[in-house]
């Protein structure tokens, strides 16, 4: 046939190229063609012997063409999905290996508290390092209904070498906190959810805050009361699909009541009734309200031990607001164990007495000045070493600190505990602070760093949470900053407090309230003399550049993250006002840039923002406070800052300590 055509072809050229008529040319052409056609098909029908009519062999190449297509898909799915699938696995774990890498394990440090404790307390610790595991599993539910299988998965398959589930452990479950929770785990028989649920497993997953806002306002008061209340989970039925309440002491009953076991069986290890007699009460109280869901009569016991009465410090129980994204009403279990370091103890109570003082003269705006008269309760200041610890404090990023009560209004009516974590702090001071201070301050004021002005800090901090606006005033009612400001509520406090302590250090030694009595290092002390310098300028400077490097510290920890965010937003903003200064100089030969404080601005630039600051958190104006980060975000950072990053990419993000026996 293609012979035939081909002829035709030739028969029609040869008349055009003749001058015949195209048309006569075409015509034949075709008729030809469809005679072709005509034979084919008559051959094919009288051939069929199990169609009768139907052609036969255009419809079995049909088929065996079909067949031969699936049978090639087939294998080429057999030899591209396995290397896809190895290759996805190999991506995941060198993701997952360059996460790991950026925690530098650390052993830390212990004092002599920890290494004189008495057989009596070590016994009792055991005890309660057993309760922290417990606190380890019941975060993980509160995390995710999925994390316990997860768990188990990957202590079976051991993906990637066993560094899936370090990973896994160190977030609490599949999503990487420092990469605005990515999913780094592949599973074949749960559907991680992407994005994680900003209520984690504390509300049902389908939830969101316009759905319980209207269920709550349907509801009794007391039921209302148990909907909002820190220790209650939001479930959803599952025939009805109503929403309903369940108390934790329930939903962990488990877990809480082996929890509580433990607590019991340390109480009776301390068996001197003249010693430890609040550390005592306060874990049977607390062991009792584990399962009783009711937190009142073990915080009052918690707050009676302190540097008088104990030479420990344990916390146990759900005080940790940030795994509620969603509306903040709920808390997080966490545990710490700590040994009070009487010393350094001191030195951080002695900012106890100023406390009111320095509510009563807060930059409040003018139309704020009812804020001077909050009365701020009692509060005590404790330096520990960490010797354990469960629950978010062991989340990604290890805590530095820890302050009690949670609920910022009820810290600042009633007073509660600061609780500094000094051997976590000098960990991260000697493995991350003094490496990024190199890199990034200015070669002149790198004589300012010092451990001491990095505790300081931090000590501050911490107290000035507890000061200022604790809640938002919306239509003349008190609404907590969580509910008002929802995912801007953490950055924006986090850049508040660190301002605040600026500030705080600024106001003490201009009005000469308080003397540091700083521990100079050589450096500082050929500064005192050369420069004629003050301890207390020197302290103040020393503050001041700590506050700097922490800033980049921050930033480091990923861009979504809440402490990011306010790094961010400080950083840019000081930069811009001139409190912070951009310094071109070299090392050796190389032309770098390093950053400053530029001391005749910075107080003036912090005050500024933290006027800005507290009156958004006061006025609970959330279009304030989106239109603040989208100015000073990290678009407003330029290309210095993004190359004085990459020039510390080397240095560890964090710390992941491990505790040596004692």
């Amino acid at each position: 046939m293609d012979h035939e055509g081909g002829d035709m072809s030739r028969s029609r050229s040869l008349k055009i190229l003749e001058g015949g008529n195209d048309d006569d040319a075409i015509d034949i052409y075709e008729a030809a063609a469809n005679k072709t056609a005509r034979q084919d098909y008559e051959e094919n029908v009288q051939s069929s012997s199990l169609l009768g009519s139907i052609p036969k062999w255009p419809i079995k190449s049909y088929i065996v063409s079909i067949i031969i297509g699936i049978f090639l898909i087939g294998v080429c799915l057999a030899l591209v999905i396995p290397v896809l699938v190895l290759y996805t696995k190999n991506r995941k774990c060198d993701y997952v290996s360059s996460q790991l890498s950026k925690f530098a394990v650390v052993d830390v440090e212990y004092g002599a508290g920890v290494k004189n404790m008495s057989v009596q307390l070590r016994d009792m610790t055991e005890e309660v390092k057993k309760a922290c595991d417990v606190i380890d599993t019941i975060y993980l539910k509160q995390v995710s209904n999925l994390n316990l299988a997860l768990l188990e998965n990957l202590r079976v398959t051991n993906r990637c070498a066993g560094k899936t589930l370090d990973y896994f452990l160190l977030n609490f479950g599949p999503w990487d906190r420092m990469n605005n929770n990515y999913v780094f785990v592949e599973s074949d028989d749960n559907h991680i959810p992407d994005p994680k649920p900003a209520g984690s497993n504390l509300y049902p997953d389908d939830i969101d805050a316009q759905e319980f806002d209207t269920w709550e306002n349907s509801l009794s008061p007391a039921a209302k009361k148990a909907a909002t209340g820190p220790y209650f989970v939001v479930r959803r039925d599952r025939d009805s699909r109503k929403l309903l309440v369940n108390k934790y002491s329930d939903e962990y009953e488990e877990e809480l009541k082996v929890a509580a076991t433990h607590l019991n069986n340390a109480a009776n290890l301390l068996t001197d009734v003249r010693t430890e007699i609040e550390l005592r009460s306060f874990l049977t109280t607390r062991a009792v309200d584990l399962v009783d869901n009711e937190y009142s009569q073990s915080d009052a016991a918690y707050m009676t031990v302190d540097d008088v009465t104990s030479t420990m410090e344990i916390i146990i129980g759900p005080y940790d607001p940030r795994e509620d994204s969603l509306l903040g009403y709920k808390l997080a279990f966490q545990s710490y164990i700590g040994v009070t370091d009487p010393e350094w103890s001191a030195r951080a109570q002695k900012f106890t007495p100023f406390l009111q003082e320095l509510q009563n003269n807060l930059p409040f705006d003018s139309d704020m000045s009812n804020q001077h008269n909050l009365t701020i309760g009692p509060v005590k200041i404790r330096v520990v070493d960490q010797i354990y610890s469960g629950g978010t404090s062991k989340l990604t990023i290890t805590s530095r600190a820890f302050s009690f009560p949670a609920d910022p209004v009820l810290f600042q009516t009633r007073g509660g505990k600061r609780v500094l974590l000094k051997n976590i702090q000098k960990a991260k001071y000697d493995t991350i602070m003094k490496k990024l201070s190199e890199e990034i301050t200015y070669r002149f004021q790198l004589p300012y760093w010092s451990f001491d002005g990095y505790f300081f800090f931090i000590v501050q901090k911490e107290i000035m949470h507890g000061l200022g606006p604790q809640a938002s005033f919306v239509n003349g009612e008190q609404v907590n900053f969580q509910t008002q400001f929802g995912a801007l509520n953490l950055p924006l406090e986090e850049a508040r407090a660190d301002v605040a302590s600026l500030w705080m250090t600024n106001y003490l030694i201009k009005n000469d309230r308080l003397n540091y009595n700083m521990n100079l290092t050589a450096e500082q002390l050929v500064l005192k003399v050369n420069q004629k310098m003050t301890d207390q300028e020197i302290t103040r400077r020393s503050i001041y550049v700590s506050f700097l490097v922490g800033q980049f510290r921050k930033v480091r920890y990923g861009l979504d993250t809440y402490q990011s965010k306010g790094a961010v937003l400080v950083l840019s903003f000081l930069l811009e006002i001139g409190g912070v200064v951009i310094e071109h100089t070299s090392v050796g030969e190389e032309q770098v840039v390093r950053y400053s404080i530029n001391f005749s601005r910075i107080d003036s630039a912090v005050e500024t923002l933290m006027k800005t600051l507290m009156k958004i958190q006061h006025t609970g104006d959330v279009k304030a406070a989106t239109t603040l980060f989208e100015t000073y975000s990290f678009k407003k950072l330029d290309k210095n800052f993004i190359d004085t990053l990459a020039s510390v990419a080397n240095v560890p993000v964090d710390i992941k300590p491990r505790y040596p026996k004692y």
